[in-house]
């Protein structure tokens, strides 16, 4: 089994596949659930999950909104992946099942 610390980059989950893509060697494509999603469609996803959380941890009852799912996408985008210590600091879940990453 192998040991992740918290600077470690957090391995794609199994409904995401990497492949190579067709303009040269270094070129590679994100397939999730088997198709490659439009940059419309992540766009759309990005913006459905931030209106959800503005509704349901609404600032007018004391919560953050939005505001932590904007700070971990600018993260990730700056830091260009996920590391465990960022899964920590924004309280996301990451599957302890070590077949998961494999």
């Amino acid at each position: 089994m192998t040991k992740y610390t918290e600077n470690d980059e957090v391995p794609p989950s199994p409904s995401i596949e990497i492949i190579s893509g067709k303009f040269g060697p270094e070129d590679e494509v994100i397939l999730w659930h088997g198709r490659m999603p439009t940059l419309l469609e992540i766009g759309q996803i990005v913006a459905h999950v931030l209106q959800n959380d503005e509704r349901i941890w609404p600032r007018s009852e004391g919560y953050d909104g939005g505001e932590r799912w904007r700070n971990y996408l600018i993260e990730t985008l700056f830091r260009g992946k996920v590391t465990f210590a960022m899964c920590k600091k924004y309280r996301l879940r990451v599957p302890r099942n070590p077949s998961f990453f494999s």
